[in-house]
């Protein structure tokens, strides 16, 4: 994410992708990923935290991709209201 050294998507492969999140860099989240259309995706939970209850899922829309600099529309798919929220992420160089 911009603004975060380690936080974002890396993906893997065509159906996963791995997230991590600025809190803990070195124990990413695998995570399967399915396009709906040309610029939305979900992406939902591989490891089952609580055995009666669902994975979780993120709905995501793609708003603008220069190659460098992606931004999405991320949508609530959980419980009560929330409204979407325009998230930024760098393309890392190496």
């Amino acid at each position: 994410m911009a603004g975060s050294g380690c936080a974002g998507f890396e993906f893997q492969g065509k159906g996963t992708v791995l997230w991590r999140n600025e809190i803990a860099c070195q124990a990413p989240q695998t995570l399967k990923i399915t396009w709906l259309d040309q610029h939305t995706f979900f992406t939902r939970s591989t490891e089952r935290d609580l055995p009666n209850c669902p994975p979780k899922v993120d709905v995501y829309q793609v708003v603008s991709y220069d190659g460098r600099r992606l931004v999405l529309k991320s949508f609530w798919a959980g419980w009560n209201d929330r409204a979407p929220e325009t998230e930024t992420y760098v393309k890392q160089t190496h």
